[in-house]
C-alpha cells in the first residue's frame, strides 16, 4: 500500500489517459479506468423521495450500498433540497467538474466492532484485478460542513479497501464490522471544507479482487477526529461526513491522477521489522550499499543513506507517528516497502 494526498481543485485532468499512442494494432490501452462510473454522473433517472441512502433509485448506476446509508447528490434536485448539488445535507460543495457526487458518515463519535455507524459505498470492477499485478488508485475528498445536518467534525483513514465477493448491506442487516485496513488511504484528518483533496497511491494485488469499496474501514481506535464547526452541544452532532469524487483504478501510473510520481514496487526479500515499529526499525535483505530513502505520508523526502550491509538500523524514535514507504535502490533494481510508527 502506498498513500500519497495532495490538496488540489483538479479540473478538467480526467480519469484515465486522453488517448493511448498504439505502437502496434493487436495493443489496448492499458490506461483504463476500472470503475465504470468514476463520477457518479450515470443514472437512471433522478433520485425521488426519500432521496438520500443509496437505495434502488437513489444511487448512480454501478454502485450499491456496503454499510449503513450513504449518500448521493446531484444537481439535478431542487436548489436545497437534501440531496442537491451544491447544497444539500451535508454542506456546500460544487463537483470537481459535472453534476454529482456521493457522500458517507466517517466518524461517529461512540462506537466499535459490528456497532461502529461508518457508511461505506461499493462498485464492481470492470475486470477482476490480476494477482501480482500493480494497481493505482485515486479518489477526491471533501469535509462537509454547515449542511442541514450539522456534520461538525472531520475524520482520518478515508480510503479504498478492495474485495472478492460483492458486500451489499441492506436495511436490518448487521453494520459491516470495520477491518482496520485499506489498500489505499488517508491516515490524518482531511478537514478542508472548500477544496477537494486528492488521494492516490498504488498496491500489488495478492487475490483476484472484484469489487472496490470506499468510506473509513478503521474503527474509532485508528480513526481521528477534529471539531470544525462549534455549533452545538449535543455530543451526537460531533460526526464526521465526507463527500468523495472521481473515483480511478488502473494498470497504467498515467492512468490515475496521482499527487507525486514515485510508483511502488514489491519489496521482494526485504524484511522490515518490528512493523509496526515505535523507537527503532530494522531493514534487512539489503546489498551492501544499498541507496535507501524514506518518504513520508505525503511523499516527501525524510532520510537517505547508504546500508553497509545487508542489514540497516533506523533510529525512528523522533519521527512522527504514521505510515512511511523505504525506497531501496541496489543491484536488484528499484524497490519500496510500507512501515509503520505507531506510540
Amino acid at each position: 500500500m502506498r498513500i500519497i494526498a495532495l490538496n488540489n481543485r483538479w479540473l478538467g485532468a480526467g480519469i484515465g489517459l486522453v488517448g493511448c499512442l498504439l505502437f502496434f494494432a493487436t495493443l489496448t490501452c492499458e490506461a483504463q479506468n476500472l470503475i465504470e462510473n468514476p463520477s457518479f454522473e450515470e443514472i437512471d433517472s433522478c433520485p425521488q423521495l426519500p432521496i438520500l441512502g443509496f437505495g434502488p433509485g437513489e444511487r448512480p448506476n454501478g454502485w450499491f450500498c456496503v454499510n449503513s446509508s450513504p449518500d448521493y447528490f446531484n444537481r439535478c434536485q431542487p436548489y436545497g433540497n437534501y440531496g442537491g448539488v451544491p447544497l444539500n445535507i451535508g454542506g456546500w460543495q460544487e463537483p470537481i467538474e459535472g453534476d454529482a457526487y456521493s457522500g458517507m458518515l466517517t466518524y461517529f463519535p461512540s462506537g466499535t466492532g459490528s456497532s461502529l455507524y461508518h457508511e461505506l459505498i461499493g462498485a464492481e470492477l470492470i475486470e477482476p484485478l490480476m494477482v501480482g499485478a500493480t494497481y493505482y488508485v485515486s479518489f477526491y475528498i471533501n469535509a462537509a460542513a454547515g449542511g442541514s445536518e450539522w456534520p461538525m467534525s472531520a475524520s482520518s483513514h478515508y480510503g479504498a479497501l478492495f474485495t472478492t465477493e460483492a458486500e451489499v448491506w441492506e436495511v436490518g442487516m448487521a453494520f459491516w464490522p470495520a477491518r482496520n485496513f485499506a489498500h489505499v488511504y488517508h491516515p490524518e484528518v482531511m478537514s478542508d471544507t472548500a477544496a477537494w483533496f486528492l488521494v492516490s497511491g498504488s498496491f500489488v494485488a495478492d487475490s483476484a479482487y472484484r469489487y472496490m469499496v470506499l468510506g473509513n474501514h478503521f474503527d474509532n481506535t485508528y480513526t481521528e477526529a477534529d471539531t470544525i464547526i462549534i455549533q452545538d452541544s449535543t455530543a451526537y452532532l460531533y460526526r464526521a461526513y465526507t463527500f468523495v469524487d472521481q473515483v480511478c483504478v488502473s494498470l497504467d501510473p498515467m492512468g490515475c491522477p496521482l499527487a507525486q510520481s514515485l510508483s511502488e514496487q514489491e519489496g521482494g526479500s526485504l524484511l522490515f521489522y518490528p512493523n509496526p515499529a515505535v523507537r527503532e526499525l530494522i531493514i534487512a535483505g539489503l546489498q551492501p550499499r544499498a541507496h535507501v530513502r524514506v518518504y513520508d505520508a505525503v511523499g516527501r523526502s525524510l532520510w537517505e543513506g547508504l546500508s553497509q550491509g545487508a542489514q540497516l538500523e533506523l533510529d525512528v524514535s523522533p519521527w512522527g507517528r504514521g505510515l512511511y514507504t523505504a525506497v531501496i535502490q541496489d543491484e536488484q533494481g528499484i524497490r519500496s516497502k510500507k512501515f509503520v510508527l505507531i506510540e
